[in-house]
C-alpha cells in the first residue's frame, strides 16, 4: 500500500478503538477511507490489492475470536450487528472489494464454527501472515465437484478471487449425497482456472471464474466439519444475510449518487425529488431490516429452522428495496445511468450482477409456508434494551 493510503488508514480509529466498538460514523470514515484509496477511472490488474487497506486496518481477522487475536464479530448479536454494519460500509466504496472480503470473513466463521481446534489455531496464524479465504460453492450442475477416495473432480462456477485468494473453502457431494468442506491450499492442490468461463458484467475485480479440479487429493485435515455442516441452519442463512448487508452498501453509495445529481442540477423539479425519495425510502428499509435480522440468531429459544425463516424474509425485502432502487434511480439519472465510466452506472451493473443467484422466488415461498406453520411472527415486538445502540 502507497504512503497515501497509509495515512489514510491511519487516519480510522482502529487504533484506539475495535471494530466492535465503532459508531457510525467509524463505518463512514472506512467507507471514504476505501473510496478514497480506490480509482474508479482504472481498472486494476491486481484486483486483490485492494484488500491491502483492510489489512492494514487490521480487518481481515474481525470474525476470528479474541482467544485467537480478532474481534469477534459475529460471534454475539452485538458483535453481528457490527460485522453487517463492516460489510455494508465496504460494499458502499467497492461491491467487488467487498464480495470477498464477505466471503473472506464467512469462511473464518464457518471454520471457526465447525473446524478443530488445531485448524483454527491454523487459521489465525495463516490470518497473521496476511492469507486470504473464500468460498467456492456454486457447482456447475453438469460437471459438480464431487469426492471420491479422497479426490475431488468437478466445476464449480463464479469463483470469487479465483487466482488470487490463498486459501478457497470448497464444498463437495460425497457418493452418500451429503454436502462437504474442504479447504484447498495452493502449495498441496493445484486447480484449473478458466478466466474465460463465468465472467459477469459487473463486479468485475472479485475476478468470477470457472474452477476445475480434477482428482485432487485432499486428507482429513483439509475438510471442515462434519458431512452437511455448510447447510446447517442458521449459519448458512446468515451467510446470505451478510450477502445482503454487501448489496444495502452499494444501495447507500447509489442513494448518494442520487441526492447528489438532484441537487446539483434538478433540486426545483418535484418529480426528481419524489423519485429521490423514494430511493431513500429502499435504503433505510434495507439497513432497518438488517438491524432487525442481526440479533435474531441468538435470541434464546429460538431454533435454526425459524431463524432461516425470518432471515428468507428480511433478504426478501431487502433484494425487493434493492431493485425497486435501481428502477428509480435509472429514471432520476436518465443517461447517467447508462454512460460508460460514470460511478452510478458501475453501481447498477455490480448489484444487478450479483443479483441472480437470489432466487427470489422460492425465497417468498419458504416464508410463506414458514408463516403457515407459525415459525415467522407477525410483527415481533422487540425489548428496548435489546435494540438499544451504545453510545457514541
Amino acid at each position: 500500500m502507497n504512503a497515501s493510503c497509509q495515512a489514510r488508514a491511519a487516519s480510522l480509529p482502529t487504533n484506539r478503538r475495535t471494530p466492535r466498538e465503532w459508531q457510525s460514523h467509524d463505518f463512514e470514515r472506512l467507507a471514504a477511507t476505501l473510496t478514497a484509496a480506490k480509482d474508479r477511472g482504472r481498472r486494476t490488474t491486481e484486483p486483490i490489492d485492494l484488500l491491502s487497506t483492510l489489512k492494514a486496518l487490521g480487518l481481515m481477522n474481525s470474525t476470528l475470536a479474541s482467544e485467537y487475536g480478532g474481534h469477534g464479530l459475529g460471534t454475539d448479536a452485538a458483535g453481528n450487528q457490527h460485522l453487517l454494519w463492516l460489510l455494508a460500509a465496504v460494499g458502499e466504496a467497492d461491491l467487488s472489494l467487498a464480495c470477498l472480503f464477505e466471503q473472506h470473513l464467512s469462511a473464518v466463521l464457518f471454520l471457526q464454527k465447525y473446524g478443530t481446534v488445531a485448524q483454527v489455531r491454523t487459521v489465525s496464524e495463516e490470518l497473521k501472515l496476511g492469507k486470504v479465504f473464500g468460498v467456492w460453492d456454486t457447482d456447475d450442475e453438469e460437471n459438480p465437484v464431487h469426492i471420491c477416495e479422497s479426490r475431488l473432480s468437478g466445476r464449480k462456477l463464479f469463483a470469487a478471487g479465483a487466482g488470487r485468494i490463498t486459501i478457497p473453502l470448497v464444498t463437495a457431494r460425497d457418493p452418500n449425497g451429503a454436502t462437504r468442506a474442504f479447504l484447498l491450499r495452493s502449495n498441496r492442490i493445484s486447480y484449473w482456472i478458466n478466466p474465460q468461463h463465468s465472467r459477469l458484467v459487473g463486479i468485475r475485480d472479485a475476478i468470477s471464474h470457472s474452477v476445475v479440479l480434477a482428482h485432487a487429493m485432499v486428507d482429513r485435515n483439509d475438510e471442515v466439519g462434519p458431512p452437511d455442516s455448510w447447510l446447517f441452519q442458521p449459519q448458512a442463512a446468515e451467510r446470505l444475510l451478510r450477502r445482503c448487508a454487501v448489496r444495502a452498501g452499494g444501495l447507500r453509495a447509489l442513494s448518494v449518487l442520487a441526492r447528489n445529481h438532484v441537487k446539483q442540477g434538478a433540486a426545483g423539479d418535484p418529480l426528481q425529488r419524489h423519485r429521490l425519495a423514494e430511493i431513500l425510502l429502499d435504503t433505510e428499509g434495507a439497513f432497518a431490516w438488517l438491524e432487525r435480522a442481526s440479533a435474531v440468531s441468538f435470541r434464546q429459544n429460538t431454533n435454526g429452522d425459524d431463524v432461516a425463516a425470518f432471515m428468507e424474509m428480511a433478504r426478501s425485502a431487502i433484494e425487493r428495496a434493492i431493485e425497486r432502487a435501481i428502477h428509480t434511480a435509472q429514471h432520476l439519472l436518465g443517461t447517467v445511468a447508462s454512460l460508460s465510466g460514470s460511478p452510478a452506472a458501475e453501481i447498477i451493473l455490480d448489484l444487478v450482477a450479483d443479483g441472480p443467484f437470489f432466487h427470489a422466488d422460492q425465497a417468498l415461498d419458504n416464508v410463506g409456508t414458514a408463516a403457515i406453520a407459525g415459525k415467522i411472527t407477525i410483527g415481533t415486538f422487540i425489548d428496548a434494551a435489546e435494540a438499544a445502540a451504545p453510545s457514541a
